[in-house]
């Protein structure tokens, strides 16, 4: 084999290993956001705390318990839908705040996204 084709194999056969390893860790890097979870669990709950406390007869409580529940229900349902919808709009995987001890400055805040798409 000549010498200078020997070179050309051994150049790509070094380089080519490192151009992979390089898009592998730029390209395929896994993305990360956040949403906080509590807060948007204690938003849709205070939409009918505020009315709890308030003097009412037993049919308002009544009533009012029903549209809580309804509500709930409504809640659980469209919840993960709306996760689903957020993390796909970011191309990340979605953790809760309080499960990340500390944020690097690529990880971003999903909170505001989730909380429109729920109506809050």
């Amino acid at each position: 084999m000549k010498p200078g084709i020997a070179s050309a194999l051994t150049a790509v056969a070094v380089t080519l290993p490192l151009v992979l390893l390089t898009y592998w860790h730029t390209v395929r890097q896994v993305r990360i956001g956040t949403v906080d979870l509590g807060a948007i669990v204690r938003a849709e709950e205070s939409k009918f705390n505020a009315a709890a406390t308030r003097p009412m007869s037993a049919s308002e409580r009544q009533a009012l318990v029903d549209r809580a529940r309804q509500a709930g229900e409504h809640f659980a349902r469209e919840l993960p839908r709306a996760i689903a919808e957020v993390q796909q709009e970011c191309g990340c995987t979605l953790l809760d705040r309080s499960a990340v001890l500390q944020a690097r400055p690529e990880v971003s805040d999903w909170t505001p996204n989730l909380r429109s798409k729920l109506g809050l």
